[in-house]
């Protein structure tokens, strides 16, 4: 799939990266007292009558069952970039290396991966996280995770990427970029919403788009895996941990995987170092979602989305049912200690010149009422949503000439700002998808938008004389941010709900990615990274630090955990 311009509807995200789990609901999962006055609901949990069926085991696979055993010294389970990487390293590392996974081929999407600094980097004069800015996002989440686990980040990710880098750049399909980020003046670089540039993108001629090419790096780790003689097995459902010998032991190492085969027989795969799981997010089990993110659940709407056999054929990745998560359950692993899990939501490609940001422009609920300072995030103004009901961004047609520089989103560093006219022209094409709407008087587009005239025309005098003045008064928005609407025809962009990704988190997980009890003992033999990475993050997922995850959990936690297995 790729996504061209600023374009990025509803219908062409669906299309081309549903796997993802990025799907919307209306507003009918908001508080009915919200300011937007839009009612909501509650979703009974299972456990007000008679708790969740993922907490007690299934009955052990007996032996009989099993077919066929596979031996490795290390077994991988899951296919996306932080089993491939992981599986790379260790394989590096001389390790008899088994990958097997659910999904016929590997699985990936996005394409942002942060590290503090590369090699790459320095050639182009960017890098360099500050160590004040790490702990500025660590006190944005409270302290409320892992702290440990960034700062190995920090510390880490160059020799990471490093490795990647070196082991990708003789493919002549993959180009390495930089991906565009919110550009700063040297005195707003301690600014709460700055974020620095060092996401690492790869893009191929299958995926142009930065920021989307994450499929084109999964494929090539996986031609990579192959000639280093790692053996992959598609196709195959991992079912039951052996620990202690037995399925879903509770004691003891735990040295194998049950999984079930396309044919629906059973085979063992024995990992005599490590069995690791990889195996992505648990937002496709309402059950879990209830459990460990409550407050999420009705930003979920298709549970059964990874069933789906047209998603699982392309190399996008999967709105996962925390399987590896509940195999670690079942043989006595403990969850994490932040709850609720924090979730990775936004509101991306919104109108706006910085392309990491919400529109900066006035915001109104649907009573139209400005109800905050609109200077935040695409990660921040998913929780505004939660609180307030749909939300509409106002703009006239002079607002892309007075906030220049506009960059596009999903471009490489430096490349590809935008004129005022190929902005205007960019909204005109989506006025006609119907992402926003285009009217010549105010109470056209409150019409349109269904906003409410009267509230939304007092907003806009109201913002406009604070504009005039140079002063907001109201929610003390910087002096640069503030544009009058005042030159017709006027847009809007409405945002009814936010975007899920992913879910973040799961296990209980040490420094060293072992997957660890109520005790805080690792259970020997058992690891775990990506996504599922317990104790990660608090909150919510900010972007902040553009592609934290795949770069942290996947690429460095990876490389790391496959070195760290090779030399236990």
């Amino acid at each position: 799939m790729s996504i061209t311009g600023t374009d990025f509807d509803r219908r062409t995200f669906l299309k081309g990266a549903a796997a993802a789990g990025a799907v919307t609901v209306g507003a009918g999962a908001l508080a009915s007292c919200a300011p937007g006055g839009k009612g909501g609901k509650t979703a009974k949990a299972p456990a007000e009558v008679g708790g969740y069926s993922f907490e007690k085991a299934p009955d052990p696979i007996p032996d009989s069952e099993v077919k066929q055993t596979v031996e490795a010294e290390v077994v991988v389970i899951g296919a996306g970039p932080s089993g491939l990487v992981t599986a790379l390293s260790a394989v590096e590392q001389g390790l008899d290396v088994v990958l097997i996974a659910q999904s016929p081929n590997v699985v990936a999407r996005g394409g942002s991966n942060a590290a503090v600094n590369s090699r790459y980097l320095r050639s182009l004069g960017l890098g360099g996280v500050t160590p004040r800015f790490l702990l500025e996002q660590i006190a944005q989440a409270s302290f409320n995770f892992d702290v440990n686990k960034w700062y190995r980040w920090m510390n880490r990710s160059e020799e990471a990427m490093d490795w990647i880098i070196e082991r990708t750049s003789a493919r002549p399909e993959l180009k390495l970029c930089v991906e565009q980020s919110n550009e700063w003046p040297d005195d707003m670089k301690t600014y709460p919403l700055y974020g620095p540039s060092m996401s690492h993108c790869w893009n191929s001629r299958d995926y142009p788009i930065v920021a989307d090419g994450q499929p084109s790096l999964a494929l090539a780790l996986r031609e990579l895996l192959e000639q280093a003689g790692a053996r992959l097995f598609f196709g195959v459902q991992a079912q039951q941990l052996v620990r202690g010998g037995k399925p879903n032991g509770t004691e003891g190492r735990v040295d194998a995987v049950i999984a079930k085969g396309g044919d629906g027989s059973y085979v063992k795969y024995v990992g005599k170092k490590a069995v690791v799981l990889a195996t992505g997010d648990f937002s496709g089990d309402r059950e879990m979602m209830e459990k460990y993110a409550p407050e999420c659940v009705e930003w979920v709407q298709n549970w059964n989305l990874q069933q789906d056999p047209d998603v699982l054929d392309k190399v996008y990745g999967g709105l996962y049912t925390g399987q590896g998560q509940k195999m670690g359950l079942w043989v006595g692993a403990a969850w994490q200690r932040t709850w609720p899990n924090a979730v990775m939501a936004a509101t991306f490609a919104a109108p706006n010149p910085n392309p990491w940001n919400a529109p900066s422009t006035l915001m109104v609920t649907d009573r139209g009422m400005r109800f905050c300072c609109e200077d935040m995030g695409c990660g921040h103004l998913p929780y505004l949503i939660k609180h307030v009901g749909p939300v509409n961004a106002i703009f006239d047609s002079k607002y892309p000439a007075r906030n220049q520089p506009w960059h596009n989103w999903k471009n490489v560093h430096g490349e590809g700002d935008q004129t005022p006219e190929e902005v205007l022209a960019a909204w005109d094409g989506r006025v006609e998808k119907k992402t926003m709407v285009k009217a010549n008087t105010l109470d056209e587009l409150a019409q349109a938008m269904g906003v409410d005239p009267a509230g939304l025309k007092k907003s806009v005098e109201r913002y406009n004389e604070l504009v005039a003045a140079g002063v907001d008064e109201d929610f003390h928005k910087r002096p640069e941010l503030l544009h009058p609407i005042d030159t017709p025809p006027f847009y809007g962009w409405r945002k009814e709900a936010p975007m899920l990704l992913t879910v973040m988190g799961g296990l209980r997980t040490s420094i060293d990615m072992e997957v660890c009890d109520a005790d805080d003992k690792p259970i020997e033999g058992l690891y775990n990274v990506g996504t599922m990475v317990g104790d990660c993050y608090a909150n919510s997922y900010n972007f902040l630090i553009e592609g934290h995850n795949h770069g942290m959990n996947c690429i460095t936690f990876g490389y790391l955990t496959g070195r760290h297995i090779a030399g236990k």
